[in-house]
């Protein structure tokens, strides 16, 4: 193995052990499974969760697994608004409470209907969004994103031109690759 190789398994096993350390040390506000061996009438569980002032980013983690039934997930804010609705007879839902930043008891229901198998249920302290992943509101400028996607296309037409005058290949050639890549990426895409 040369040291380049070496490094690069070093620094995955870095990333892969702060992953799970941030996600080991993350506080649980909740954590509820259940199993369900017989088929019932619909059953409505509720469970609150208190976030605090200094509560970071709170995400959930929402599993089902039934053979038949389903299993329905709602989190509701302190002032009783639906924040999140959500449901299904097989999923893993991982994802953030966007809308869950006032301190607070918030609730969160699990409804079952006609349903055999398991579900869980975790909600917990997560990394907050990062400046890119969060929307910008209506009527904002769009151009902040623009200026990405134009230097990437720079980028590229740059590439291009270095290239040509390096190998001296001509023009045609790389409108051939152009038109090639096109079609394999429609015959992909159809």
């Amino acid at each position: 193995m040369c040291a380049r190789t070496v490094g690069s398994v070093h620094l995955w096993i870095l990333g892969y052990v702060l992953v799970m350390a941030g996600t080991v040390s993350a506080r649980d506000y909740l954590n509820e499974r259940r199993t369900i061996a017989a088929s019932s009438q619909p059953t409505a569980q509720r469970f609150t969760f208190i976030l605090d002032k200094d509560s970071p980013y709170p995400h959930f983690d929402f599993t089902v697994q039934m053979s038949s039934g389903r299993a329905d997930l709602r989190i509701l804010d302190p002032a009783g608004r639906e924040l999140e609705r959500l449901g299904a007879q097989v999923c893993t839902i991982r994802q953030p409470i966007s809308r869950a930043t006032a301190p607070g008891a918030y609730m969160a229901e699990v409804t079952t209907t006609d349903a055999i198998g398991r579900w869980g249920l975790r909600i917990y302290d997560g990394p907050a969004p990062t400046a890119a992943s969060i929307k910008a509101p209506p009527g904002s400028s769009p151009a902040p994103g623009l200026v990405g996607a134009g230097f990437m296309m720079l980028m590229a037409l740059a590439s291009v031109w270095f290239w040509r005058r390096r190998s001296g290949v001509a023009w045609r050639w790389f409108w051939v690759g152009a038109a090639v890549w096109t079609i394999a990426v429609a015959v992909k895409l159809a």
